[in-house]
């Protein structure tokens, strides 16, 4: 045990030290993170108390996302609306979403597979780039397909 914390700190100071002193670091990995049949790995910092999350739900999400420990997405101010289950996020993000709740923040760790795969999107992401997203879900409705 405490050599999985030792090599937990010294990831936490790799990351640290290697950052921008201007963006917020990635999130390190802790022992508690939950995994998911798809590869996408999460751990709740804070359970929410609103409605639950489905695969189908229409979401309002604030979050700061992480290539290969590099800040390359965030919108905290204005929650981003997104409707789950039409591939307009990646798949392991959509798979660590589901089982939240409104109120609730989670990190989730999607490997590159289930994210911009093989090629990336460079210059922001770059190829086999492993993501860490820091969310928190403001709002969830029923999304009616049309």
């Amino acid at each position: 045990m405490r050599q999985c914390a030792g090599v937990v700190l010294a990831l936490g100071l790799l990351l640290a030290v290697g950052a921008d002193a201007q963006q917020p670091a990635a999130p390190v990995p802790t022992l508690a993170w939950v995994l998911l049949p798809s590869g996408t790995r999460y751990e709740d910092v804070r359970l929410g108390k609103g409605p639950a999350v489905d695969a189908t739900s229409h979401v309002r999400l604030l979050y700061r996302a992480w290539a290969n420990g590099r800040l390359f997405d965030e919108r905290m101010e204005r929650p981003y609306e997104v409707p789950l289950g039409e591939k307009r996020l990646v798949r392991g993000l959509e798979d660590g979403l589901v089982g939240m709740r409104v109120g609730g923040r989670r990190r989730i760790y999607v490997p590159y597979y289930l994210a911009w795969g093989d090629k990336g999107l460079p210059p922001r992401i770059p190829p086999r780039a492993d993501v860490v997203y820091d969310v928190l879900v403001a709002g969830s409705a029923p999304h009616a397909r049309h």
